[in-house]
């Protein structure tokens, strides 16, 4: 292995795993305060919640139009080129845009919350939540932004304690306070609001602290026209990645009652958890392509790109086929009235393991310079989705939703892994892919043989016995079958950062 790509894989593997442990830290106090709060108010408040807190994250596109993408692009690109005029010039330029373009959706969304509530979903309530939740759209916007900055300088350990611990924890406690004071559905819009807007005091607050001192006297080359024409293909393919997401959560407040919004969204929190490892990779991956391809460095991209899938793959799979053995006691940590989304989590979850095991295919594309034909990709699958849900839900119900995206996640996923080999001439796969997967089988089968298949019903104790013997087999076999070089590298670069320092 050189030494140039034993560095990178050491820096992947250092920052992926401190956005990994932010992530599992985050998805902790998510998936806890999604239990208090559907124990607290039951599927249905739950739900009105949801339906509103998706509008607005329709806004927060609508208000960021893909900045953070253009500045997670030109700031470490500009860096890399030493070009800090143009690099200071990117940041300047796209809060300005941002500013605008929040500020603007968040009066729109506010003053149509009422038609928006009676004419599509039929549902009052939904009307004052939207508009508590219409003053956070400028705060989601500028943490994505802020937080791409970070990002781009490499500092992941800022956003990782902004968006993974200080936001998720803040949620919760305000949650906790307005519940004892005896709110319900004002309680869960509030604690959002509050907890975006101290995110995103500080997430301004340390990328200020990362400029370099040649920052301060550098003077700033605009370039609104060049942000604009790299973002906004990137926002249109946000707004059809969106509606690829959460068309099925809009749908279903359509067709369904918001009791059913609850339960599948429930569905979706236990299926995104394998997703962890996609997005912390994804998170120090992204900048390092744009770097790679700015200086030409199409070897060490592909080098790379295969070590980063193999991670993903790695995690995620082992993950989905626990879900696939127990869905029933994985809902009913939210409430009994949930468990009837079981069989969506296990379709949900098959969806979410093809887009963990493409690796970062959407990035791939999109910073090595083909922000338009990853529109055209959104453009097609959005559509795609749109249909399968029009299709299937009325007919299925919550099942049809998971079955539409799903599809739509597999095909969107399986496209891009295609024109990544097309454009790259590179795939993410290679034979030591079969140690997880084989032992990710071998445990699955072990696990069901004794835990599952003669038991009527699963218990808590069962529950945990059988998680247990699960990840004991899962890693115990990946210890037999031998480690790679690239994930001894791994796990040395997380000691080293797991190791307290002691000073003299």
């Amino acid at each position: 292995m050189d030494k140039e790509l034993h560095t990178d894989i050491k820096t992947i593997a250092r920052n992926a795993g401190i956005s990994g442990f932010g992530d599992i830290f985050s998805a902790a106090i998510i998936f806890g305060t999604t239990i208090v709060m559907t124990r607290t108010v039951g599927a249905a408040i739950y739900g009105t919640f949801v339906l509103a807190k998706t509008t607005a994250l329709i806004g927060s596109i609508l208000g960021n139009f893909g900045m953070e993408k253009g500045l997670l692009y030109f700031l470490p690109f500009y860096k890399g080129k030493g070009n800090w005029n143009r690099a200071k010039g990117s940041f300047l330029s796209s809060t300005r845009l941002t500013a605008i373009f929040s500020f603007t959706t968040a009066a729109l969304l506010f003053l149509s919350a009422d038609l928006i509530a009676r004419e599509i979903f039929r549902n009052p309530p939904v009307a004052r939540a939207i508009q508590v939740l219409a003053f956070s759209i400028p705060g989601v916007a500028f943490i994505k932004l802020w937080l791409s900055g970070i990002q781009a300088l490499r500092a992941l350990k800022y956003s990782v304690l902004v968006d993974k611990v200080i936001r998720p924890v803040t949620c919760l406690a305000v949650l906790s306070l307005l519940f004892m004071a005896g709110l319900k559905l004002s309680s869960l819009v509030f604690s959002e609001l509050i907890s975006v807007l101290l995110a995103a005091v500080l997430a301004y607050y340390f990328l200020r602290k990362l400029f370099p001192l040649i920052w301060r006297e550098t003077r700033a080359v605009a370039n609104r026209r060049e942000l604009l024409g790299f973002s906004a293909p990137l926002f249109l393919m946000e707004s059809l990645n969106f509606i690829l997401m959460r068309v099925d959560v809009i749908m279903i407040g359509i067709f369904l009652m918001s009791q059913q919004v609850g339960i599948y969204n429930a569905a979706t929190r236990v299926a995104m958890l394998q997703l962890i490892p996609l997005a912390s990779v994804n998170s120090i991956f992204a900048p390092m392509i744009a770097e790679y391809h700015g200086r030409g460095d199409l070897v060490s991209l592909r080098k790379n790109f295969k070590v980063a899938t193999r991670w993903i793959f790695s995690l995620a799979f082992p993950f989905c086929l626990f879900v696939m053995l127990f869905p029933v006691p994985l809902l009913r940590f939210f409430g009994s009235e949930f468990t009837s989304g079981s069989k969506a989590l296990i379709i949900l979850a098959v969806g979410q393991l093809v887009d963990a095991a493409t690796g970062p295919v959407d990035y791939l594309i999109m910073m090595t310079g083909h922000p338009k034909l990853t529109l055209s990709n959104s453009l097609f699958l959005a559509l795609l989705n749109v249909i399968l849900n029009l299709l299937l839900i009325p007919r299925f119900g919550i099942m049809g939703a998971a079955m539409a995206t799903a599809t739509s996640i597999a095909v969107v996923n399986l496209l891009r892994l295609a024109e990544v080999y097309y454009l790259l001439k590179v795939h993410p796969y290679r034979w030591n892919f079969m140690k997880p997967l084989v032992a990710a089988i071998l445990a699955a089968t072990f696990t069901y043989t004794i835990f599952v298949r003669n038991t009527q019903t699963i218990s808590w104790l069962i529950f945990a016995m059988g998680m247990l013997s699960y990840f004991a087999v899962y890693i115990g076999t990946m210890v037999l079958l031998g480690v790679p070089e690239e994930e001894k590298l791994v796990l040395k670069a997380l000691i080293v950062r797991l190791r307290p320092k002691v000073h003299p």
